[in-house]
């Protein structure tokens, strides 16, 4: 047998020093959208020195007050519009209207 075959292994070299400016990444991910202020917002909440994580901002969409405003006149168009009418006939309809001054 070799010389020294019991002797117990060596410890593992310790693992290296943390950068003492690490912090942790974390994702912030907004399904839908973001605005421009609420991205400002998380942002300056970052650029805290005591907030302990670099920050990774994600979107499906970025809107504004226009897109926003845009967004809701599409759906009240669409929820607003009045289905044709069944039986068009004048005794049908108050006022003896046609469905096409409805539009």
């Amino acid at each position: 047998k070799p010389l020294g075959h019991n002797l117990p292994k060596p410890p593992p070299p310790p693992p290296p020093a943390r950068d003492p400016d690490y912090k942790p990444v974390m994702v912030v991910f907004y399904v839908g959208g973001v605005t421009y202020a609420e991205i400002a917002a998380l942002r300056f909440v970052a650029s805290r020195p005591t907030f302990p994580y670099n920050l990774v901002i994600a979107t499906t969409n970025i809107i504004n007050g226009t897109t926003f405003l845009k967004s809701l006149v599409y759906e009240l168009k669409n929820k607003l519009k009045r289905p044709p009418l069944e039986n068009n006939t004048p005794d049908s309809v108050s006022g003896g209207g046609s469905s096409s001054a409805r539009d």
